[in-house]
């Protein structure tokens, strides 16, 4: 037994109808080209899931300001991950039925990317010093807005890969 404990006589065939005739789906440029795009679409979503609640509620040692309690950070990420998951299939669904001539995913990407960029920005711009509710609002709106801009962005471009 060889190949995955095949007779011999299945391993030439699994060989030769697995790998005859195959083209690659996309080229080493374009693969670099697509890995290179995610960068940004990772580098984002990183920074808030991981630094949000510590930029709005950082430990009382660390001698910076609390925006909210951390409780209320943490709701803040929660609601926002929600809306992100009920965007998700929708914008998935707007993006399967898109016709343009730029093509289905695209036009998404590509005017998605800035709005992404901005709210991005805003997210980390609290308006008041200080313990405030205003805060809390600001923050649970541009989690929402944020996990929205970034699903406009990344269904579609997922979508992109092959099968």
């Amino acid at each position: 037994m060889t190949l995955y404990n095949l007779p011999k006589e299945l391993v030439g065939m699994v060989k030769e109808k697995s790998l005859s005739g195959l083209k690659p789906e996309f080229t080493i440029k374009e693969g670099f080209a697509y890995m290179f795009g995610a960068i940004g679409i990772q580098l984002t979503t990183v920074m808030i899931a991981e630094w949000a609640a510590f930029f709005y509620s950082p430990p009382r040692g660390a001698e910076r300001t609390i925006f909210v309690g951390l409780g209320m950070a943490t709701a803040m990420m929660i609601v926002g991950r929600f809306f992100d998951a009920v965007s998700d299939p929708i914008i998935g669904y707007w993006s399967d039925l898109t016709r343009s001539r730029l093509g289905r995913r695209r036009p998404f990407i590509i005017f998605g990317s800035l709005p992404m960029a901005i709210i991005f920005i805003l997210f980390w711009m609290p308006p008041i010093r200080g313990i405030h509710w205003l805060n809390f609002i600001w923050g649970v709106f541009f989690a929402t807005a944020f996990y929205w801009s970034i699903t406009i962005v990344l269904v579609p471009y997922i979508a992109l890969l092959p099968l």
